[in-house]
C-alpha cells in the first residue's frame, strides 16, 4: 500500500476539485435540496427530518458512485490508469485514493445537512464521530461498487448511462428520504444490497425517527468489507 498516493490523489481529485469546480460541488446538492423542499411542502414539514438525514446519504452515496464517471474516463480516454499499472500502484492504491477523494469532495455538502439536523436537534453533537464512520463505510462500499461495475463499459458514453442507472438504483430508491418501515420486510432486504440502506436507517435510528434495527451496523461493514474485496479482482486493471 502506498499511502503518499492516496493522499496525494484525494488531495487533487478532493480538495482541488472542490476550489475549481465549485460550480459542480453546489450542482451535486440541488437534487437532495429539492427532494427537501418537496417533501417539507407535501408532507406539511413531517417528512423534512428523514429529507435532511436522506441528503446526507444521498450526497455520500451519490459523490461515491460517481467514481464510475472517474474511473471510466481516466481509463478510457486519459489512459491514465495505464501510468498508475506501469508505475507499480496497486489497484487498491487506486480505489483507496478515489474514495478518499469522493469523500473530500462530499464534505462542504455533508456539512450543510449536518448543521441542518443540530439545529433541528436530530441526534446531540456528540453523535458525530459514529456518523462520521456510517459515512466513511458507506463511500468505501459505494466507491467499490463503482469500481466493479466501471469495469464494464467499453465507451464513455455506456459509462454515463451506468452512472445514471446505478445513481438512482442505490442512492434515491431506498429508504433514504423516508422510512424504512413502510416497506414490507421482503422487499427491505432487497434494498439492503444497497449500503445506503442500511447507513441511512442507522442514521434514522440515532435520530430516534423509527425504530432500532440491530443489524443494519454489521450488515453495512459486511457489505463494506465484500464489496471492497470483490472489486479488486474484478475491477479491469491491466488491459490483455
Amino acid at each position: 500500500m502506498m499511502p503518499r498516493f492516496v493522499y496525494a490523489f484525494a488531495r487533487i481529485y478532493g480538495i482541488a476539485s472542490i476550489k475549481r469546480g465549485y460550480s459542480y460541488t453546489i450542482g451535486y446538492m440541488v437534487m437532495p435540496l429539492s427532494l427537501l423542499f418537496l417533501f417539507g411542502i407535501i408532507s406539511g414539514g413531517s417528512l423534512i427530518p428523514f429529507a435532511i438525514l436522506g441528503g446526507l446519504i444521498s450526497i455520500t452515496a451519490s459523490n461515491a458512485l460517481s467514481t464510475l464517471t472517474d474511473i471510466g474516463f481516466f481509463r478510457i480516454e486519459l489512459k491514465l490508469q495505464d501510468l498508475f499499472v506501469a508505475t507499480g500502484i496497486s489497484a487498491t492504491d487506486y480505489m483507496l485514493g478515489e474514495s478518499l477523494s469522493n469523500l473530500v469532495y462530499s464534505l462542504p455538502g455533508m456539512a450543510i445537512y449536518v448543521v441542518g439536523a443540530l439545529l433541528l436537534n436530530l441526534f446531540p453533537a456528540i453523535w458525530l464521530i459514529p456518523i462520521a464512520v456510517v459515512l466513511l463505510l458507506l463511500t468505501i462500499a459505494a466507491s467499490s461498487l463503482a469500481f466493479i461495475v466501471g469495469s464494464i463499459p467499453k465507451h464513455m458514453r455506456n459509462v454515463w448511462g451506468f452512472t445514471g442507472i446505478i445513481s438512482v438504483i442505490f442512492s434515491l430508491v431506498p429508504p433514504i428520504f423516508y422510512p424504512y418501515t413502510i416497506l414490507p420486510k421482503p422487499l427491505l432486504w432487497i434494498f439492503m444490497l444497497s449500503p445506503a440502506t442500511p447507513a441511512s436507517i442507522i442514521l434514522q435510528n440515532i435520530s430516534n425517527l423509527t425504530p432500532y434495527l440491530w443489524y443494519c451496523l454489521p450488515v453495512l461493514i459486511i457489505e463494506t468489507i465484500v464489496y471492497f474485496l470483490l472489486a479488486k479482482p474484478l475491477t479491469r486493471w491491466r488491459e490483455k
